[in-house]
């Protein structure tokens, strides 16, 4: 639901949902829908310009993607990043950010094209 929302631009729903799902996942161990919760916080506080929990929740999401191997999490919460650090005039760690973004990307599509 935390997604929909987000797709819709309900972005307070969108966090409410996500903190929500967030919770269960936890209760469960589930550290994959953990890292999707995280992301999707993250992206909800980033369209509602609130930079710092942004940037606090997707950083946590990332590391825990890397924690359990989760290649496309970590795409997609760089790609976000990316956003957050350009809207925020820091183009040094976009750009860092960026790369990394470029990595996991390639990185999932070579695995793809190799399957």
């Amino acid at each position: 639901m935390g997604f929909a929302y987000l797709g819709l631009g309900n972005y307070n729903r969108a966090l409410k949902y996500n903190f929500e799902a967030l919770k269960i996942v936890r209760e469960i161990d589930d550290k994959d829908g953990e890292t999707y919760a995280l992301q999707g916080i993250g992206t909800a506080y980033f369209k509602l310009k609130d930079y710092k929990n942004a940037a606090t929740f997707l950083n946590k999401g990332v590391l825990l993607a890397k924690e359990i191997g989760g290649l496309e999490m970590m795409k997609q919460s760089y790609e976000v990043l990316v956003s957050l650090d350009s809207a925020q005039g820091n183009h040094k760690d976009a750009l860092a950010q960026y790369k990394l973004f470029i990595t996991y990307r390639d990185s999932i599509e070579n695995t793809e094209n190799t399957k």
